[in-house]
Parts: C-alpha cells; sequence; structure tokens
C-alpha cells in the first residue's frame, strides 16, 4: 500500500485555496447572502475543473466547462449585483437601491419563481413558526443551494461537452 506524502508547497497551495474560498464567501455574504447561495458550488466545481485540466485529463471537456461555468457565474453575479441610483431630498443625496430589469436578471429570477413557487407552499408553514425546527432551516437552505447551482452545473457541462466534441472533430479533420 502506498502512502501519499502532502509536500509543504501543496499544503501551502490547498490554505490559499481555502482563504481565498473564504475571503469570496465573506465578501459575498455581506453584500448579499442570496448571491453566496445561488454561485458557490458552481465556484467550486471551477476549481476542482480547473485542477483537472491542469493535470492533464480530458483538457478540451475542462476547459470548456470552465469556460462555460464561468460565464454563467459571472451572469448571475452581474444580474444580481447591487444598482443604485442617487436620489436627491430635502436632506441631501441618499442611495436608493433600484430593481434590476435586465434580460439576465429576468432569466434568473424566472428560474428562481419557478422552483421556489413549487417548494414554498411545503416549506413555508414551518418557516413561519417563532422557532422554526432546525433540520427544516437547513434543509432550505441546503435546497436553495442545489437548485440554485443547477442551471450553472447544466451551463458548463453542456459547455465542455462542446468543446470536447469541436476538438474531436478539429483533430479529425487535421490529422487526415
Amino acid at each position: 500500500m502506498r502512502v501519499y506524502r502532502f509536500r509543504l508547497s501543496g499544503l501551502m497551495l490547498i490554505v490559499a485555496v481555502v482563504a481565498l474560498n473564504l475571503a469570496i464567501g465573506m465578501a459575498l455574504f455581506s453584500r448579499d447572502i442570496s448571491l453566496l447561495f445561488r454561485i458557490a458550488l458552481i465556484g467550486i466545481a471551477l476549481q476542482v475543473g480547473l485542477v483537472a485540466w491542469v493535470r492533464g485529463r480530458n483538457r478540451p471537456f475542462w476547459a470548456g466547462f470552465m469556460a462555460f461555468g464561468l460565464l454563467s457565474a459571472l451572469s448571475c453575479a452581474l444580474a444580481f449585483g447591487p444598482r443604485f441610483e442617487i436620489v436627491t431630498d430635502a436632506t441631501g443625496s441618499r442611495p436608493v437601491e433600484v430593481a434590476p430589469a435586465s434580460a439576465m436578471w429576468q432569466a434568473w429570477e424566472g428560474y428562481d419563481r419557478l422552483w421556489v413557487s413549487r417548494l414554498e407552499p411545503v416549506v413555508f408553514p414551518y418557516l413561519q413558526l417563532p422557532e422554526p425546527p432546525l433540520p427544516i432551516v437547513i434543509a432550505w437552505v441546503t435546497t436553495i443551494i442545489l437548485a440554485s447551482a443547477v442551471p450553472h452545473a447544466l451551463i458548463a457541462i453542456a459547455g465542455g461537452l462542446i468543446t470536447r466534441a469541436s476538438a474531436r472533430r478539429f483533430r479529425s479533420r487535421v490529422g487526415s
């Protein structure tokens, strides 16, 4: 049985990645917790894709996975990012949040409404209790995170498959 030994540089890299994840998570959490829920899993999946791509296994797939997954996460982050308008009143100017109305926002919000409308009638009565049961709260947050990750995962996988098929087709034309 082979014992795997971590090198110090490998451990330092792991610590750096965890620190970066925590910093990004705290920045998103301080802005908007729903944005953290929306892109947390795709961020971790992109890191796994980067490791797989660097190791050299099925590189075209992982390159497409990362490119499309990153675009998906960025479109979600930009759609739900803060939008402010300066409103001047008698006391001076103050920032007021403006409801986003972009096509990206409508697409992501439409998906959210689709699955929330199905699950909310089941969970909502429990969440309205003075002290909702902890397992119900944990299940609801987990469902939010997983359901928010589905479109990102599908887009990233589709991008990986498209890139892999394109690379195979290109290789077959160049090789013949």
